[in-house]
């Protein structure tokens, strides 16, 4: 899997890259949102209408499978 700029164009969860800055500070945080094509933006996880808007994810991708567990 690789990360991807812009948004995706189906609706579900997504790791997603977000760069956070303070005063001369920058990083990426990444976090699992899901893409909302109906609002074209990004909810968090309690399914809240626009958590940030597409131009603030740096870079997403598909989550990947889960591992088995034996």
């Amino acid at each position: 899997m690789e990360w991807t700029k812009g948004h995706p164009e189906e609706e579900g969860q997504y790791l997603v890259c977000e760069i956070r800055t303070y005063k001369d500070k920058r990083w990426l945080e990444v976090k699992i949102l899901t893409w909302n094509p109906h609002y074209t933006c990004w909810d968090d996880e309690e399914g809240d209408d626009n958590y940030c808007e597409p131009e603030n994810v740096y870079c997403w991708m598909p989550l990947p499978e889960k591992p088995e567990i034996e």
